[in-house]
């Protein structure tokens, strides 16, 4: 049917051009790709498309571009052909599973998952499985660039287009306070009853930090907060030590003789575990397992 097929030779500039249409912009096109390039790169994809297809795409005025009707119409099947990359990889990955890199926070691994990784690993020796432990801001951009295969984290208020969130279980939050400062939590109805005391909370890396703020902007109420802490032990270790009153923590290991830990879910919006990997990504063998056997595990303490 078709006497030259040397425009079919345009499917290595797709992928290119995908970029450019998704980010509108040669300079952000070049950067968020998978490999190092330019923009020169991304402008010589466009030129020998247009030759290809004996078509104008696209109008570059500078690093700006503007598409053609044209141009439009090859960007949504160009985003086809992207994704249809992506579903052969996983599907192949899905058969010949040997390697699985995954990343999640310290405490996650700690008080949620090690156990459902024992479990896996027992159940498949054969895999080399790698963790990174990191926060979910780091490794949600790991993810995106391709490093690593999915995280356990928590599902954020605003979710990334580009990703599946696979809820597996429902956090609590509490408040920790040593029992001997129990007159000062007497009564705790609201955020409202301790607006005034010394606290401390997760920092700015973490799911639930953007939490409290959108609850504090709803309420329009300020806690008194004077230390963020990335970690679970150290937010116990600041009430423990006297440097604040309380600190809003996670439902992790709530067994300190010390400490009274007072259940506060109800004051904010519905704090959930998940795993997340990319969207139109065949969910592989490894997160199916993983899901059942955490749900076999019931992964939430207490």
């Amino acid at each position: 049917m078709y006497e030259d097929l040397k425009f079919l030779e345009a499917n290595k500039y797709l992928i290119k051009y995908y970029y450019i249409y998704k980010y509108k912009s040669l300079y952000k096109a070049s950067e968020n790709f998978y490999e190092p390039t330019s923009d020169r790169n991304m402008k010589n994809a466009i030129k020998l498309l247009e030759e290809f297809y004996n078509v104008q795409l696209v109008n570059v005025k500078g690093n700006r571009v503007e598409f053609t009707e044209f141009g439009e119409i090859l960007g949504k099947q160009a985003e086809q052909i992207f994704n249809i990359n992506l579903n052969i990889k996983s599907l192949i990955n899905n058969i010949n599973l040997k390697e699985i890199n995954f990343a999640t926070s310290p405490d996650y691994y700690k008080y949620y998952i090690k156990k459902v990784f024992d479990s896996f690993i027992t159940e498949n020796p054969d895999i080399k499985v790698n963790i990174l432990k990191t926060n979910q801001m780091d490794s949600t951009e790991r993810l995106l660039k391709r490093e690593i295969d999915f995280i356990v984290g928590a599902v954020p208020l605003i979710q990334n287009p580009d990703l599946i969130y696979q809820e597996i279980a429902e956090s609590k939050v509490f408040l920790a306070y040593l029992k001997k400062n129990s007159k000062k939590f007497k009564k705790i109805d609201s955020l409202y009853d301790i607006k005034e005391i010394k606290g401390a909370m997760c920092d700015h890396t973490h799911v639930f930090y953007q939490n409290v703020r959108e609850i504090e902007k709803e309420k329009n109420i300020k806690l008194n907060i004077v230390q963020n802490i990335s970690d679970f032990e150290s937010l116990i270790d600041a009430v423990k030590s006297g440097n604040v009153d309380y600190s809003i923590v996670g439902n992790y290991d709530l067994t300190d003789q010390d400490l009274i830990f007072l259940d506060i879910t109800g004051f904010f919006k519905v704090y959930k575990i998940c795993f997340i990997y990319r969207r139109n990504e065949v969910l592989t063998r490894t997160i199916e397992k993983l899901i059942k056997i955490s749900e076999q595990l019931q992964i939430k303490p207490n």
